[in-house]
Order: structure tokens, then C-alpha cells, then sequence
């Protein structure tokens, strides 16, 4: 359903995810898929049309368990997607302490998931924003440390 902003956005679940995404990418340059972090169906048919799959965790032992799980599932999706770009990025860093830095070094290792070290911060401004239907690059006032951590994540996906 169009939205205010001339975005379409839609939900499906299941295997309609690769049907419609496929319908949907006839129309639109760019189809963004959030499908969560749980091993679905969903998830699956992602990665077997997406360009770009992007992992995101945060620094914490729950979510490098997963991260590693999700790992092996692009092992998989390769094999129908060659093309698949796999990366994962530091979501809701922390603004001190080494866990950043030891959960960094822990998905440089993946075997499948390209490390991109673009972390986004946890910042409030983001949660605004979403809450609002918004990106941080559109919220007032402005925080110009998460516009700049969206910004390189971007860069890190569209520019290479």
C-alpha cells in the first residue's frame, strides 16, 4: 500500500515473501525485505532473491549464537544465490566498554557473513525515528552521530 512518503509497503509471510518481492522488484529499484532474526520461511525465501542479505546483531552472547546460525543458513542460500551478498553489521552498540570490539573480532572469523564495520550506535534517535515512520536522516531535531552511522551504512551497501 502506498504511504505518504511514495513508498510501497506491504506484509507477507512464508513463500509469498519471494512471489511478491520478485512481482515487487518489477516496479521498484530497491525492495527491502525485514524478515527478523529467526530461521523462517520468510528469511529463506530472502536470501533466495535478495542482492544484499544484511545480518545486523548486537554485542551480546544471545545474538552471536544466532549470528553464527545465520552464517551457516547463507551457506545454503548460496547454493540457490550465487550472487547473494552476505554481510552482517553492529547493531545497537554500546558507547563503551570492549564488548564491541570482542563481538567485531568474533564475525570477522564467519565463514560466509562479510563483516562490515559500520556499527550503528544505541542511539535514541533511532528508535524516534522508526517510532515515528521516519529514518534518522529525516527526524527533528537532527543527531548527527546516528545520520552519520546511517549514512556509512549506506555508503557500505550501495556505493560498493
Amino acid at each position: 500500500m502506498p504511504n505518504g512518503s511514495g513508498l510501497t509497503t506491504i506484509r507477507l509471510a512464508g513463500k509469498a515473501v519471494k512471489t511478491d518481492v520478485e512481482r515487487l522488484g518489477k516496479k521498484h529499484d530497491d525492495v527491502i525485505i525485514d524478515v527478523g532474526g529467526q530461521d523462517t520461511v520468510a528469511q529463506r525465501a530472502a536470501m533466495l532473491i535478495a542482492d544484499v542479505y544484511i545480518a545486523p546483531f548486537k554485542p551480546s552472547s544471545f545474538d552471536l549464537w544466532a549470528i553464527e546460525d545465520t552464517d551457516a543458513l547463507v551457506v545454503d542460500a548460496k547454493g540457490f544465490n550465487e550472487n547473494l551478498k552476505a554481510i552482517c553489521i553492529l547493531n545497537m552498540a554500546d558507547s563503551s566498554g570492549k564488548d564491541n570490539v570482542e563481538a567485531a573480532e568474533i564475525v570477522s572469523g564467519m565463514t560466509n557473513l562479510v563483516f562490515q564495520s559500520t556499527p550503528l550506535g544505541n542511539r535514541k534517535a533511532f528508535r524516534n525515528a522508526a517510532s515515528g515512520g521516519l529514518s534518522v536522516v529525516e527526524l527533528k531535531p537532527r543527531d548527527e552521530k546516528a545520520i552519520s552511522e546511517i549514512e556509512a551504512l549506506y555508503n557500505s551497501i550501495y556505493l560498493v
